[in-house]
């Protein structure tokens, strides 16, 4: 394969844009008819085609994105957008076109276009596309611009409106190497107009709430809008109502049978309050489900459903307190969520249940019992090692007083483990009855 002409890229011009006006400038009317549609995926990617010729005449090395989106492990647009009135004027494609935040023409303050207005067709890398015309050979037409919709000028607006319309289409769990194709223009525009008007916020909130089971606490419900506060850069309308969410009265009276909810790990970690060892034990215990059978890692995603299957048994009864109440007795005697699931589900501890902001603030306990299951729980673990996090929680005592007495031998390193952050439960428990002792004597 030899080329008559090599016409020189322009600096602001992509890898698959140069090629195909290699490819016009030597006569030919499709890319399809030179490259197969693999080799045209690499060159829309920025890599090479593995075709030496046009990787030694076309390829360059791809722009840095400025920013990084959440969901994808590159910010490049691997679908079509151009300005017509560009394409009309110079005849090649700019590289800035494959930016997903830029959907707009700094020079002609006009919308890019993404499909034809005359087919409705989505447009494709092809050589009539350098024509400005519609690369759909039942058209051909040549493309119109779209009037610039205020708001979407902004690189980092565009990329919120990217993000709401991850979280409305609910894709938040579906992280891709590129853009995902089914997010268009569209759907950026009900991004923007979601985050634009507290009255349509407000309304997704109760969509979300009234769609949800009654006994699902209410951070898990609202795990999107979290999300999506999260990630957010600029200032919205719609922030002022995702700010209050947990301040609203909800209308849900749905008992239906509560849905499989699957949760990445960090997140099942943040919304439930509990760390990934206390899931390992939920695990074992059947109430998580994991889709793996290897144990759990950063990876994982889990299914927290029969937590609350076992939990909407359980209601209020006279005499009991809030769990929020004792928190100073879980810390005291090293009590975690887990423990207290477990325990519900050994029958060992009664609860009552009744769906809140958070698990946390969803459990009830009788005082004396509960503070009898702390006691004994914590009875139970002196055998175990434990974090040098955990022990300077247990013991008040900084990290560097922990270390200290580590090098002393008097917090020992448990033989059998080679990490260095774990130390021998029975230790600590020794140095905080020493502290508490020397307290008591001033």
């Amino acid at each position: 394969m030899k080329f008559a002409v090599i016409p020189t890229a322009f600096s602001n011009e992509s890898v698959i844009g140069h090629t195909l006006r290699l490819l016009k400038r030597n006569g030919f009317k499709h890319i399809a008819h030179i490259l197969k549609q693999t080799e045209i995926n690499r060159l829309i990617k920025w890599q090479k085609s593995k075709i030496e010729v046009v990787d030694n005449i076309t390829f360059k090395k791809s722009p840095s994105p400025q920013i990084s989106f959440p969901f994808w492990e590159r910010s490049l647009l691997t679908t079509v957008q151009v300005c017509p009135q560009c394409i009309e004027e110079n005849g090649y494609f700019h590289e800035e076109w494959q930016n997903p935040f830029i959907r707009h023409c700094e020079q002609h303050q006009c919308m890019l276009v993404s499909e034809c207005s005359s087919c409705g067709e989505q447009l494709q890398f092809d050589i009539q596309l350098l024509s400005n015309h519609c690369t759909n050979p039942k058209c051909g037409k040549s493309l119109r611009t779209k009037v610039l919709v205020p708001g979407l000028e902004n690189e980092e607006r565009v990329f919120d409106c990217y993000l709401a319309a991850y979280v409305l289409n609910d894709l938040c769990e579906n992280s891709s190497k590129y853009p995902n194709e089914s997010i268009n223009q569209s759907d950026l525009l009900i991004g923007f107009w979601l985050l634009s008007c507290e009255q349509k916020a407000r309304a997704w909130l109760n969509k979300l709430v009234s769609h949800s089971n009654l006994y699902i606490p209410l951070n898990i419900v609202l795990a999107n809008v979290l999300t999506l506060t999260k990630y957010l850069k600029c200032d919205w309308p719609a922030l002022a109502v995702f700010e209050n969410l947990y301040k609203y009265d909800y209308s849900n009276t749905s008992k239906n049978s509560i849905k499989p909810t699957w949760l990445p790990i960090d997140k099942a970690t943040s919304l439930l309050g509990i760390d990934l060892d206390g899931l390992e034990r939920l695990l074992s215990s059947k109430l998580v489900i994991s889709k793996t059978h290897n144990g759990l890692n950063n990876r994982s995603v889990i299914d927290v459903s029969p937590i609350f299957e076992m939990l909407k048994q359980s209601s209020q009864i006279e005499g009991m307190e809030p769990l929020t109440a004792f928190k100073q007795t879980m810390l005291y005697n090293d009590i975690c969520l887990a423990d207290i699931l477990i325990g519900v589900l050994d029958g060992k501890l009664n609860i009552g249940y009744e769906a809140d902001i958070d698990l946390l603030n969803s459990l009830f306990v009788k005082p004396e019992q509960f503070k009898s299951f702390c006691s004994q729980t914590f009875s139970n673990k002196r055998d175990e090692v434990i974090s040098i996090q955990k022990a300077s929680q247990l013991t008040g005592l900084p990290h560097e007083s922990l270390m200290k007495l580590r090098k002393q031998g008097k917090l020992r390193i448990p033989p059998w483990t080679y990490n260095t952050d774990q130390v021998v439960y029975e230790d600590v428990l020794r140095i905080r009855n020493e502290k508490n002792t020397q307290f008591e004597l001033f």
